[in-house]
């Protein structure tokens, strides 16, 4: 299965059509968006299934996160 990169949480939800504060390439690669002050948690992992909220994003499974300041 594919690595889903995303912004979202430290439970592993990804934000859905929220403005997380940063944008993320197909490589993972993370920028902060213009104006956003504060801090956003990118995550990388392997998505559910099932998709309980449509303006959400995917619950991972199984995933790592990081950190990104921003100024």
């Amino acid at each position: 299965m594919d690595v889903l990169w995303c912004v979202g949480s430290s439970n592993g939800a990804c934000v859905g059509n929220a403005n997380p504060g940063a944008t993320l390439d197909q490589n993972g690669v993370a920028q902060c968006n213009p104006g956003f002050v504060g801090t956003a948690t990118i995550l990388a992992g392997t998505p559910s299934l099932v998709m309980e909220n449509p303006d959400s994003g995917p619950q991972l499974k199984v995933f790592g996160s990081a950190r990104l300041t921003c100024p």
